[in-house]
C-alpha cells in the first residue's frame, strides 16, 4: 500500500504523516498527492461555502460568463497536472500583489468568501485560499480566459510532482506486463485452437472411413441375410427329399409285407393246382360225369401272378438302384507307364473394401506373392482367376479370386488366404459361396 506523503508546513515544506499511514484510507488526492484523511483535512480545510442550489435554481439555465483574469485562468488550468505547493509557488513568485488581490476580489465575488491576510506571508496564504476555492467541486465559477499570454507563466518539469509521476509509470509499468501476460496467453490459445482444429479435421476423416467401413459391414451383412434366405430354401427342399425317402422307405416295407403275402397265397394255389390235376379215379360213369361237371382250375405261374398283382394296384413297383464297385489302384510298378491326373480342385476367395481402382492383376501379383513366400508354390496365370463383382456403392471394389489347388495343399492355402497377414490392411476377406439358383 502507498504510504501517506503527511502535512504541509509552509510552501514547499512537508512533514511527515503522524500517525504514517499506508493503508486503505490512503488515496489519489487534490494535486496528485498520496493522503490519508486527516492529512488532506489538514492540506486542504474547508472554507465557507456557498448553499447549494436549489432545485428551482437548477432548473433555470443560465449562459456561461466569461471573465478575464490571468491569474485564475493558469490555476484553472494547471491546478490538474501541478501540485497545489508547486502552483501556489509558481504563482507568488510570478504575479504581482496588485494581480493576487484582483483575482481574490474576483472569487469574493463569485460567491466564496476569503478572509483578508495581514501576516507576512500574505501573498502566499491568500493564493493557497484562492487556489482551494478554486478546486472546490460544488462551486460554479465563470469561465476564466487570459487575454495577455504573457502574464502566463511558465512550467518546467521541475515544477511537476515526480513521486506522482512514477507512480503513474509505476502503474503503466503494470499495465504493460499484464498485456504482455495477456499477449502469452492468447498466443498459447491460438496454437490451443490450432490443435483443436487438427484434432477435429482427423476426427472427420475418422468418421468418413468409419462410415464407409460401416457401408462394407452393411453389405457385407445383407450377403449374409441372402445367403440365410437361400440355405432356409435349401433346407426346405432337403425337408422334402428326405420326406419322400422316408415315403419310400415304408413303400419298400410295405413291398416286403406284400411279397410275404404273395409267397403264402402263391403256396396255397401250387397246393391247389396239386390237387386239382390229380389223375381221375376210375370207378362207374358217375364219377366220371361228377368230374366232368366240375371246374377245372388252370394252373398259373408265380411271374403270372406278380405281373396280374401289379396290374391291379396290389404290389407296386419299386427301382432300386444297386451300388456300383469301385476299385482305386494301389500298384507303385506300372507308375513309369501311366500316371494319374492331379486332381485340382478350386478355391473361392471373397475379397472387398478395396479402391475402387484396383485391377485383377494386382491382386492376382498378391496371391503369388503371399502363396510364393509362406508355401514356396509358383502359381501360374491358367491356375488362378480373378473376377471383379458389381457392389452396391461405388465407393469400393470387391473380387472373386478362385485359385486351383492340388488336394493335398487346398486346406494350406485355404489357411494361408483367409489369415489376416497375407492382406493389406483393411481389406476383408472370406470364403465365396455360390448361389445355387443361378448355378
Amino acid at each position: 500500500m502507498p504510504l501517506c506523503v503527511g502535512r504541509a508546513n509552509g510552501p514547499g515544506v512537508s512533514t511527515p504523516c503522524p500517525a504514517n499511514r499506508d493503508d486503505g484510507s490512503v488515496r489519489c488526492r487534490q494535486g496528485d498527492l498520496m493522503l490519508c484523511d486527516a492529512c488532506d483535512e489538514s492540506r486542504f480545510p474547508i472554507a465557507d461555502e456557498v448553499p447549494e442550489p436549489t432545485t428551482a435554481d437548477k432548473t433555470v439555465s443560465s449562459p456561461v460568463e466569461w471573465v478575464k483574469n490571468e491569474m485564475l485562468c493558469f490555476i484553472t488550468d494547471k491546478s490538474a497536472v501541478i501540485a497545489v505547493e508547486q502552483l501556489i509557488e509558481i504563482c507568488v513568485k510570478f504575479y504581482k500583489e496588485e494581480e493576487i488581490l484582483m483575482a481574490r476580489q474576483v472569487v469574493w465575488d463569485a460567491g466564496v468568501r476569503i478572509p483578508k491576510r495581514q501576516s507576512g506571508n500574505k501573498l502566499t496564504a491568500t493564493v493557497e485560499d484562492i487556489v482551494k476555492a478554486i478546486l472546490k467541486p460544488k462551486v460554479q465559477f465563470p469561465a476564466f480566459f487570459a487575454a495577455n499570454l504573457s502574464r502566463l507563466p511558465p512550467v518546467d518539469i521541475k515544477h511537476c510532482d515526480t513521486s506522482a509521476i512514477l507512480l503513474e509509470l509505476q502503474g503503466l509499468r503494470a499495465e504493460v506486463r499484464d498485456i504482455a501476460k495477456l499477449q502469452a496467453e492468447v498466443t498459447s490459445l491460438r496454437a490451443e485452437t490450432q490443435s483443436l482444429r487438427s484434432d477435429l479435421s482427423y476426427l472427420h476423416s475418422l468418421v468418413h472411413d468409419r462410415s464407409s467401413e460401416l457401408q462394407g459391414l452393411t453389405e457385407d451383412v445383407n450377403d449374409l441375410l441372402k445367403l440365410k434366405t437361400e440355405l432356409k430354401s435349401e433346407l426346405s427342399t432337403c425337408q422334402l427329399e428326405i420326406a419322400k425317402a422316408s415315403t419310400c422307405y415304408s413303400g419298400i416295407a410295405k413291398l416286403n409285407m406284400d411279397m410275404q403275402r404273395l409267397s403264402v397265397q402263391v403256396a396255397e394255389l401250387s397246393k391247389l393246382d396239386s390237387s386239382v390235376s390229380a389223375p381221375p379215379v376210375p370207378g362207374n360213369g358217375l364219377n366220371t360225369r361228377l368230374t366232368s361237371s366240375l371246374p377245372v382250375a388252370v394252373p398259373r405261374s408265380v411271374a403270372s401272378v406278380v405281373s396280374e398283382a401289379a396290374r391291379t394296384g396290389a404290389l407296386q413297383q419299386q427301382t432300386l438302384r444297386r451300388p456300383q464297385k469301385v476299385a482305386i489302384g494301389t500298384s507303385q510298378s506300372q507308375r513309369d507307364k501311366l500316371q494319374p491326373a492331379k486332381m485340382m480342385k478350386p478355391v473361392n476367395v471373397f475379397v472387398s473394401r478395396l479402391n475402387p481402382d484396383t485391377q485383377c492383376e494386382k491382386i492376382i501379383a498378391c496371391v503369388c506373392d503371399a502363396v510364393k513366400e509362406a508355401m514356396n508354390i509358383s502359381l501360374s496365370p491358367p491356375n488362378i482367376r480373378c473376377e471383379k463383382l458389381k457392389t452396391k456403392y461405388d465407393t469400393y471394389a470387391s473380387f472373386l479370386v478362385t485359385v486351383l489347388a492340388e488336394g493335398a495343399v487346398k486346406e494350406d492355402i485355404i489357411s494361408l488366404l483367409m489369415s489376416g497377414d497375407a492382406w493389406p490392411e483393411g481389406i476383408l476377406v472370406r470364403k465365396y459361396y455360390y448361389n445355387r439358383r443361378n448355378v
